[in-house]
């Protein structure tokens, strides 16, 4: 069976090789495998490293988008693939077990109605604090979506695999969606069509995560953002179960407070989602009132960080 990894990547060359390596390793037959690099934009020095560094090893073939989001990079990514199963993949993640893609196919092949199969991350040895308690939070998210084992309703966007009749169908990923979350809204209008959705857990990559404090609550805010977005369009269940990370029984105080600042900063987004929607506004002027509006309530965050004790380390800043 023939199969296609994409991989959307935008600026970061040392972690996009580290992930082509894995790829290179991988004990699949060669012969069977694509791997689509996506670029947003244009880079050809990069383009031709790729080419010198992996054309003997990989069948590798690098597009651009044109546009910056991922989702158009893995808009483009599903079109071009030849393979019967397309594998994405994001460029901070790297394939530790060198059997993946072997079974990634043998999963599809063992449940043939299984539109979607994808498993979850896995934390390289030195990660910091940050990444430490986010990893959490996702993997708490991810497990507490499994409705009647192995079937779920949603799946990471960066460890997840499709069979090619869902691009067939004319379903993809909505390029329009900048502020995260487009995973999810790929996923339940897969189920609103009948698709089902399997997670595995022995489908693990390594994802290396480098958050700072900042980019922790940015992230969280997004994901409050998107997933109150998709309520308002009918696409995702107001109270559906949510992450419950203070349920893992190690956490320091420190990581408790880390939590509830998570959970804060969804919240604020979900409010902003809520709020935005009301404005009877020009576009324009709509999105000028975002820019500003979540500035500010990143920045008070960011302030209530400050108070919070924390461990020196990797993405403290």
């Amino acid at each position: 069976m023939k199969i296609s990894v994409v991989i959307p990547t935008h600026g970061r060359r040392e972690s996009l090789f580290r992930l082509l390596r894995s790829i290179e390793l991988q004990t699949i037959k060669k012969s069977d495998l694509e791997v689509l690099v996506v670029f947003n934009l244009a880079d050809a020095k990069l383009k031709t490293e790729i080419h010198e560094r992996f054309r003997k090893g990989l069948n590798c073939t690098v597009l651009v988008s044109g546009k910056l989001g991922v989702n158009y990079a893995r808009h483009m990514g599903g079109n071009h693939a030849l393979g019967k199963v397309l594998v994405y993949l994001d460029d901070d993640c790297r394939l530790s077990d060198p059997h993946y893609l072997e079974t990634v196919i043998q999963l599809h092949k063992q449940h043939p109605v299984a539109a979607a199969i994808g498993g979850p991350y896995s934390l390289p040895a030195g990660a910091g604090p940050i990444e430490k308690v986010y990893h959490q939070i996702s993997l708490s998210w991810l497990e507490n979506s499994v409705f009647d084992a192995p079937w779920t309703r949603n799946l990471v966007g960066g460890n997840v695999s499709y069979k090619r009749f869902v691009f067939d169908r004319g379903l993809n990923f909505n390029s329009k969606i900048r502020f995260g979350g487009a995973e999810t809204d790929f996923h339940m209008r897969l189920q609103k069509h009948g698709l089902r959705l399997l997670y595995s857990p022995a489908l693990q990559v390594e994802h290396w995560l480098e958050m700072t404090r900042f980019q922790f609550i940015r992230k969280a805010f997004l994901q409050g953002l998107g997933f109150e977005t998709r309520v308002l369009k009918g696409l995702q269940i107001a109270n559906a179960t949510r992450q419950n990370p203070l349920s893992t029984p190690a956490w320091t105080e420190a990581e408790k407070k880390m939590v509830g600042l998570y959970d804060y900063a969804f919240q604020k987004g979900r409010l902003w989602a809520q709020n935005s929607r009301n404005k009877n506004s020009k576009r324009s002027n709509l999105r000028r009132f975002a820019s500003a509006s979540i500035r500010e309530d990143l920045q008070h965050l960011h302030q209530v960080w400050q108070r919070i004790p924390f461990l020196t380390g990797s993405g403290s800043k």
